[in-house]
């Protein structure tokens, strides 16, 4: 389920996960990314965000997970860092080699790069609503984007994320 997730998030957001970040808007379940909680912390503020959770996830029990959970959603990892640790020991045992075929080293931050990507060369979707679901900052769009409320339906957000 980490895979399904990780395309998006930044490690330190997976970590701080709460129960309550789960939600629900007009039918679509959707992670809430935010600073509420006083442990919680973002790398900027359009990191702040709403991401629908993949229909795959959803399938593989993840809201069922999430209703079993106490406070912390991934109580089991102890830091953002042991991600990667995580991670770095599951391309051992899967035996997956470290680099790509361009000599790229796969590291867990490659999930999002894979994603964007992904998006990017292979859907049409205005470059806004990837921003959006990935965290970064709107751009491009000039002082249209001044005038423009941040936001995209979680209808569309949602359209982002399932295309993967």
């Amino acid at each position: 389920m980490d895979t399904i997730i990780s395309h998006i998030h930044r490690r330190k957001e997976i970590y701080q996960l709460r129960k309550s970040n789960i939600r629900i808007e007009d039918g679509i379940n959707y992670i809430l990314v935010t600073d509420e909680y006083e442990s919680q912390c973002l790398k900027a503020n359009n990191a702040k965000r709403k991401i629908p959770i993949h229909k795959r996830l959803i399938e593989l029990g993840f809201l069922e997970y999430v209703d079993q959970a106490q406070e912390r959603i991934l109580y089991d990892i102890t830091s953002a860092e042991s991600i990667t640790s995580w991670f770095g020991r599951l391309v051992v045992e899967l035996e997956i080699p470290s680099v790509n075929e361009l000599d790229e080293v796969r590291s867990y931050h490659s999930f999002r790069h894979t994603f964007i990507s992904n998006i990017r060369n292979n859907h049409s979707f205005d470059l806004s609503l990837i921003q959006q679901v990935v965290g970064h900052e709107i751009s491009k769009g000039g002082i249209t984007d001044k005038y423009t409320h941040g936001g995209a339906s979680l209808k569309r957000l949602a359209e982002v994320v399932d295309s993967f």
